[in-house]
């Protein structure tokens, strides 16, 4: 099949699977009459080509897939007439454009994959009017910069995936704006430095992971020195996890003399995870902490005085 065919019964169709086919463009009304449809499957096709008007009609479209097609370019105006959709799924494509304002007339979307392409900047044009969005997918990409303000009006944004890129480099003003992420994953990219505060505009909690490998691996090589210890100052980090891959080994960090209880550097691959909090978050953990304490001290008492009580009743009693 190398073009959308005629769908019977377009108005009663909820889902339409059209992958595994030879389709190379979508042109104008070619889903015209599928107002009901909620989920359309196009992936592993030939699709280079979406017309303006392409998606007319699919007022209810919930769900798009368009994995494994050819294409190279996201244009402005592909997307018209999706304002029902939630996710949108374009992994494993030659992607290496994205226009301005894209994805600006899809409000309701809340899931983004732009995974496995060959993106290489972000930038603060590509992901403009998307209130919703949730969940951003740019993993496995050539990603080397980011541009200060990419993020900006992803408020609502909670997971972002940048895992197997080649940022160098994490700066602040990357991730402005994410004030409801929860997730920021950076494995496997090529990180050697990571510029003070550049976590300080991230809500709290959040957990940041990031794998490190020797020198001569393709992962991040960040240097345990004087160089991070700023993390373990920073006023909205609140404790750091390191978590041990089954097949590293372990060895005391240098840190220029600066003691840090529980930093360690791999030999092999290591994944950390930043729990950022901010002072008052931190206060209400000490305060539930001490007040848990006291409850807990407050019991094992009462218990003793219950066991000596009992003791002193048996003696009675056997007496």
């Amino acid at each position: 099949m190398t073009e959308v065919p005629n769908i019977p019964n377009p108005e009663g169709t909820i889902e339409v699977d059209l992958k595994y086919n030879l389709i190379s463009t979508l042109m104008t009304d070619d889903f015209k009459d599928l107002n009901k449809c909620t989920d359309l499957d196009l992936d592993n096709n030939r699709i280079s080509t979406i017309e303006t008007g392409a998606f007319h009609g699919l007022n209810s479209l919930r769900k798009l897939m368009l994995c494994y097609n050819k294409f190279t370019e996201l244009n402005h105006g592909m997307f018209q007439g999706l304002q029902s959709l939630e996710l949108l799924i374009l992994t494993g494509n030659k992607i290496s454009h994205i226009s301005d304002d894209t994805f600006s007339e899809m409000p309701k979307l809340y899931l983004l994959a732009v995974s496995n392409n060959f993106l290489q900047i972000l930038n603060p044009t590509m992901f403009t009017a998307l209130p919703v969005l949730e969940y951003l997918f740019c993993y496995t990409n050539k990603i080397t910069r980011i541009v200060g303000g990419t993020f900006l009006n992803l408020t609502n944004l909670k997971d972002l995936n940048l895992r197997h890129n080649k940022l160098t480099t994490i700066r602040p003003a990357m991730f402005e704006g994410l004030i409801s992420l929860k997730m920021l994953k950076l494995d496997s990219n090529k990180i050697s430095a990571i510029e003070p505060y550049s976590f300080r505009c991230l809500p709290q909690p959040i957990i940041l992971s990031l794998c490190f490998m020797r020198s001569g691996d393709d992962r991040n090589r960040l240097v345990c020195n004087t160089s991070i210890c700023w993390l373990k100052r920073q006023e909205n980090v609140g404790s750091i996890s390191w978590g041990k891959h089954k097949n590293s080994a372990y060895k005391p960090c240098y840190t220029g003399g600066m003691t840090w209880d529980g930093l360690w550097c791999p030999q092999g691959a290591l994944k950390f995870q930043i729990h950022c909090l901010n002072k008052q978050a931190s206060r209400k953990v000490v305060q539930l902490y001490t007040i848990c304490t006291l409850i807990v001290l407050v019991f094992l008492r009462l218990l003793v005085l219950l066991a000596v009580k009992v003791g002193w009743m048996l003696q009675v009693v056997l007496s």
